[in-house]
């Protein structure tokens, strides 16, 4: 994004908005969980520059010289939830429920010691789609659910990293 117009802050998820920019992979809003180390494109849809940023209970609205787009929060902001069970002994990561995806889906992951832990979903070209995870988490098992509801049809991968271990799967968008 060349230009920034406006921003919102959302727990720690910074959101920007401005000029969509002049190449593919580019939009018009931006969101970044890492204090703008890494961001994500949430408007590819959008072909319009962004004036201004709100979040507004369970969305994120974005004013445009074309009106406002909204956008729920689920779809840009994941949330993780610890499971109680017995100490992990690897690093795993589980395949999502359901499976093809119609709507909202739920991955389980595994770590055996406390550390950064990384989950995002990719398409099949290598683009960021989300970033579910960014954080670091204390040894155990998680899930996350994530609202694919925004995405198009298709395979896409997603990738589990800590320790310097990989793990991914893949998951199919169909509705």
């Amino acid at each position: 994004m060349p230009i920034i117009n406006c921003f919102a802050v959302f727990g720690n998820n910074l959101f920007v908005g401005g000029m969509p920019g002049p190449v593919p992979g580019y939009s018009s809003v931006d969101l970044s969980v890492d204090s703008g180390r890494y961001w994500i494109s949430l408007a590819n849809d959008l072909d319009h520059s962004a004036f201004s940023l709100a979040v507004c209970d369970t969305n994120i609205l974005v004013g445009t010289e074309n009106g406002v787009w909204r956008r729920p929060l689920s779809t840009t902001v994941a949330e993780v939830w610890p499971i109680s069970g017995d100490k992990p002994t690897e690093i795993r990561l589980d395949q999502n429920y359901p499976d093809p995806v119609n709507s909202t889906t739920v991955m389980g992951f595994s770590i055996p010691h406390s550390g950064y832990v990384s989950l995002n979903v990719y398409d099949l070209n290598g683009r960021e789609i989300a970033r579910l995870v960014n954080e670091n988490l204390s040894e155990g098992h998680y899930s996350v659910s994530w609202d694919a509801g925004g995405v198009p049809n298709g395979v896409y991968r997603y990738v589990l990293e800590t320790e310097g271990i990989v793990r991914n799967r893949n998951l199919i968008v169909m509705k």
